[in-house]
């Protein structure tokens, strides 16, 4: 299947005729954002109410709409600010494929920082590994089971100041990083 797309200033782009749904332009053909969290919040605007991403519940799927998602990373955002985090640091970001992801990515991006995305099989000395080589200042964890591969490499960690956890682990000793519920 094609698409058409035809811009605003009447410049086609042809691949075996099909048009978008939209009136036949496409719907980011003459955006100018400074930025995928800019992207975000102008469709929060638009799409407000509308579904946006899925998660699995009690073993079905419920929609999250776009204005749901923005009532997440905008408290999250304002978190990371309230850590120190700024323009240009880095943050190590460990989950499975989830909403949670994409929300924490977009709450990180929105304040101008970098996301480090890792792997979620990832030892104890591999967390040290990418903490240590992006000099994250921080970390989001969504589990315990990941949260404790993460914790003992992020109190190794010189430049790892905290670590957000979604749900922090059950022991809750005295460490040498701030762990935020």
């Amino acid at each position: 299947i094609g698409v058409e797309i035809i811009s605003r200033n009447g410049n086609h782009s042809r691949n075996q005729g099909r048009k978008f749904a939209l009136g036949g332009v496409s719907p980011m053909a003459d955006q100018n954002w400074p930025n995928l969290a800019a992207m975000f919040y102008e469709q929060v605007d638009a799409y407000g109410d509308r579904p946006f991403l899925w998660a699995k519940r009690e073993g079905t799927y419920k929609p999250l709409s776009w204005g749901d998602v923005a009532a997440r990373v905008t408290p999250l955002a304002r978190g990371l600010l309230q850590t120190g985090i700024k323009p240009g640091d880095r943050v190590v970001l460990v989950s499975e494929n989830r909403p949670a992801w994409l929300i924490a990515d977009i709450a990180i991006m929105a304040i101008g920082a970098i996301t480090v995305p890792a792997y979620t099989t990832n030892t104890v000395a591999d967390h040290l590994h990418v903490l240590k080589d992006s000099s994250a200042k921080g970390v989001i964890v969504f589990n315990r089971r990941l949260a404790q591969s993460l914790i003992p490499a992020a109190e190794q960690c010189d430049t790892t100041e905290f670590v957000v956890a979604l749900y922090p682990p059950e022991d809750q000793t005295a460490r040498g990083i701030d762990v935020y519920p």
